[in-house]
């Protein structure tokens, strides 16, 4: 300690100063979610797409590979299951005959067709 009674040194006011904007940005960084906790946060809540603002090109470059990165393991996960999903409904086909498509055709009038325009027009 600065005088030996136990007191800390006093600060010059530049000296002050400088600690308090240390202080700050030390808490601001605490205060800001992590990229990871914003996204899942957002998607939770529907509010994707959305615009981030990164003042670094460090700091944009390193959001831009994680999105990416996180983008490409959500993809090929949804690919796994849903080649999962297809292999499950190939199994449950076997041995059914195939269903018949119902449609229009055979001269049979679609009843939602009617109203949109008459003769007389």
């Amino acid at each position: 300690f600065g005088d030996g009674y136990g007191k800390p040194p006093r600060l010059s006011p530049r000296q002050e100063q400088k600690e308090r904007d240390r202080m700050m940005r030390q808490e601001m960084r605490r205060s800001v979610p992590s990229l990871p906790y914003l996204l899942r946060r957002l998607d939770q809540k529907n509010l994707l797409p959305a615009i981030f603002f990164i003042f670094s090109r460090a700091g944009c470059d390193d959001a831009a590979r994680f999105v990416c990165s996180d983008m490409k393991r959500k993809m090929k996960t949804r690919n796994q299951e849903s080649d999962e999903n297809a292999d499950d409904k190939t199994e449950q086909r076997k041995g059914r005959r195939k269903p018949r498509q119902r449609g229009r055709g055979r001269g049979r009038k679609d009843k939602s067709d009617e109203g949109w325009y008459s003769e007389n027009e």
